[in-house]
């Protein structure tokens, strides 16, 4: 049974369907399914039961396709910014998203012209013109991933214990580049010289107060992985621009660890990948990791990048740009298709899709 959707992102869909299916094509709208809009009396659970033992079937076909039912969207995921549907196509979803980061990290990426192996593939995005709690809100069509959450399943040629020593290592290196990415998204926030703070920070040398930090958060995250334990996280013991220096070199080795570990490998050449373009993900944990197929593969890769971090100053005019055009494109196939606000008709099937 598919999961309710939350009320603003089903207002958003109604309100922007058809601006939406004119820009990618009926096929990566969202699927639905159909579900009965009431549960079974008793009488229809025994002609169930009596088919499911051996009875005639037709019965019990034509019982269920005389329930009442409703079209509902197919909900594969939530997170707290939004929530990611199935569509016509097996191997792209849809995500509504209100997380401004990630939107201008598909920028930031699409204008590098190349996406590593380890991140999902992104195919189109669109600003939508609404917000929810202040924030905009983006339609965002990716790469389906086939699991999320298992940093690395079973399977894959390594036998118990050794596959939950390498889950935990792979857990733990992630929390670890995750606690550096946390102080430079802080620094980012804070700091109205956060770019010319990051130059600086690249020419000190603070590689082994890095690695030491690097190796005390690695022990302790293997630890709390292999127990399941949890314990406080240590704050890093210096302030200002040693602290940003420490972070970004601390970046730089958990992502190189990541590269030379079993099941990581993808995982940690998108980190260092990005890292070398001035992009940092801070918040890939578990839960944004999974596989997709490609070809007769299987790759680990990150699925959600989380909120980005931008080092230099050199993808800000690609933000204001796009910002600009999306809103235009988008005005554009909205009044093109009469769907602005003060027009109070609604799309029949759109209405059918919503069950409303």
């Amino acid at each position: 049974m598919p999961t309710e959707n939350p009320p603003w992102v089903e207002r958003v869909l109604k309100d922007n369907w058809d601006a939406m299916e004119a820009i990618v094509g009926p096929r990566l709208m969202p699927k639905s399914v159909a579900e009965p809009t009431r549960g079974l009396t008793d009488e229809e659970r025994l002609i169930l039961l009596k088919a499911d033992r051996g009875g005639p079937l037709a019965p019990a076909r034509a019982m269920l396709e005389s329930l009442p039912q409703r079209q509902r969207l197919v909900e594969l995921g939530a997170g707290h910014y939004g929530v990611v549907f199935d569509t016509g196509r097996k191997e792209v979803v849809l995500k509504i998203t209100s997380d401004p980061t990630e939107a201008q990290f598909i920028l930031a990426g699409l204008s590098l012209g190349k996406w590593p192996a380890g991140i999902v593939r992104y195919i189109d995005m669109l600003r939508l013109p609404m917000t929810y709690r202040r924030r905009p809100v983006y339609a965002i069509w990716r790469e389906k991933a086939i699991s999320t959450g298992d940093i690395l399943p079973r399977g894959r040629g390594v036998k118990e214990p050794y596959h939950r020593q390498a889950r935990a290592e792979f857990g733990a290196l992630l929390y670890s580049f995750m606690v550096f990415a946390a102080e430079l998204r802080k620094r980012s926030k804070r700091s109205q010289t956060f770019y010319k703070e990051v130059a600086e920070a690249e020419d000190m040398d603070v590689w082994e107060e890095a690695a030491a930090t690097f190796q005390h958060l690695l022990d302790l995250f293997k630890r709390r992985f292999q127990d399941r334990g949890f314990a406080d996280t240590p704050k890093m013991p210096y302030r200002g621009k040693m602290r940003t220096a420490v972070a970004l070199t601390g970046c730089q080795i958990a992502a190189e660890y990541m590269q030379n570990t079993y099941g990581a490998t993808e995982v940690g050449g998108a980190l260092a990948f990005y890292l070398d373009h001035g992009i940092v993900l801070a918040d890939v944990h578990t839960f944004n990791v999974g596989q997709v197929r490609r070809g007769s593969d299987t790759i680990t890769v990150i699925t959600d990048p989380g909120h980005a971090v931008f080092l230099t100053p050199r993808f800000d005019p690609l933000f204001r740009r796009a910002d600009v055009q999306q809103m235009r494109r988008s005005t554009q196939i909205l009044a093109e298709h009469g769907k602005k606000k003060r027009r109070k008709k609604r799309n029949p099937s759109m209405r059918r899709l919503l069950g409303i």
